[in-house]
């Protein structure tokens, strides 16, 4: 695989003129992401995935969106071809910055994600599914239905399942997000897909999780995290202050962003339902699936 992973770079390399040397990037994606001081290569065996991540990419207008280069299939895999965004990750400087950079930074931030919301389209859709949807309820729940019957026939995944199954009941899910109109939503506002240069944003990177729905899930996903930061102070583990950037992403998207805490409860439920997922597809689904913990009323609540 090394070697292959070699030969689609140096083909890359020379399609593209490039002379640079690549290392590969250790931290973000689905994708194998290999970068030099000006480009990026991002190769995946899924073509589906790169090539709707691509579309998305190419839709954007903002300054702080990747620049395509290119999109090439080789050797059984999709590769994207992005100029380098300059900067670093959020978690690696975040706690070097003074409180008014923080504070320029977060709100460029969510003026960017704003802009985004303002992207409208005629269906819900997601990169991850492919599919067009009448109603944010179906794209919701795609991921539970497709591997529904793999969790139901582990017994200790059911059990796990059975913890949130009462917020996940089809004509409630339909009824909460019943008014929602499909707008570009990130889907993955976490802090190592926020690049800071010179103290000021500088992008905002890793569309895999991009979707056409309702842009609350934004707000959701940045809770969510701040929840786990919440769990690295207890443990003595934020070291990159993710719970300071977490809470002052949350205040400023609550500017734009009404907090619905039935609509929270649901896509709270589903990361869970998405943990389940990812310890039954892994190497050791026994191990994996006895570590998790079904969220806490206080969680499913979205409580700071």
């Amino acid at each position: 695989m090394k070697q292959e992973i070699a030969n689609i770079i140096s083909k890359i390399k020379h399609r593209f003129q490039i002379t640079e040397n690549f290392i590969k990037a250790t931290t973000g994606t689905n994708s194998q992401v290999f970068v030099s001081e000006n480009f990026i290569i991002k190769i995946n065996k899924n073509k589906i995935d790169i090539k709707n991540e691509h579309a998305v990419i190419r839709s954007l207008k903002s300054v702080y969106a990747p620049k395509i280069l290119g999109l090439v299939s080789l050797k059984g895999c999709s590769v994207i071809v992005e100029k380098r965004i300059k900067g670093q990750d959020t978690q690696k400087i975040w706690k070097q910055l003074n409180l008014k950079d923080k504070k320029k930074i977060v709100d460029n931030l969510a003026d960017a994600i704003f802009s985004f919301h303002k992207i409208r389209c005629g269906y819900f859709w997601s990169v991850k599914t492919n599919k067009k949807f009448k109603s944010y309820d179906q794209l919701l729940l795609r991921k539970f239905q497709i591997n529904r019957k793999m969790i139901f026939n582990n017994p200790t995944a059911y059990n796990l399942y059975l913890k949130v199954k009462d917020n996940l009941h089809k004509s409630t899910i339909a009824k909460v997000f019943k008014n929602v109109k499909p707008v570009l939503v990130h889907g993955d506002l976490i802090m190592h897909n926020i690049l800071i240069n010179e103290n000021t944003l500088s992008g905002i990177i890793d569309w895999e999780y991009a979707q056409f729905g309702d842009p609350f899930y934004d707000l959701a996903r940045v809770i969510y995290y701040q929840e786990c930061a919440r769990d690295y102070i207890e443990q003595k583990r934020d070291i990159n202050f993710e719970y300071d950037f977490t809470t002052r992403l949350i205040n400023q998207l609550k500017k734009s962003i009404k907090f619905n805490s039935r609509k929270y409860k649901i896509i709270r439920s589903l990361y869970f339902i998405d943990s389940i997922i990812w310890a039954l597809n892994s190497s050791n689904p026994k191990k994996n699936l006895k570590k998790l913990e079904p969220p806490t009323l206080s969680q499913l609540l979205g409580k700071n």
